[in-house]
């Protein structure tokens, strides 16, 4: 499970999370500030933490690991 937020916003790096997320069969969703970042991937939730949809929470939660990439790890994102 990868959350990314407005620090994973920069140049390339939506391009190289949806490569790792596809060769590790990662599922993905962002921070409320960086949501749309994956709009279009088969792997995205949209929106982790307290604005995740009922699916995209119950996902998140029972995640074995969960990786942050340029976004804090708070009840917000996941």
């Amino acid at each position: 499970m990868f959350v990314a937020g407005r620090g994973a916003r920069t140049p390339g790096a939506r391009d190289a999370l949806l490569e790792l997320a596809d060769r590790h069969g990662a599922l993905l969703a962002t921070s409320a500030v960086a949501r749309g970042l994956f709009r279009g991937s088969a792997w995205s939730l949209d929106v982790s933490g307290g604005f995740a949809s009922p699916l995209a929470a119950d996902l998140i939660t029972g995640a074995d690991l969960v990786v942050g990439w340029g976004c804090s790890l708070t009840g917000w994102t996941t």
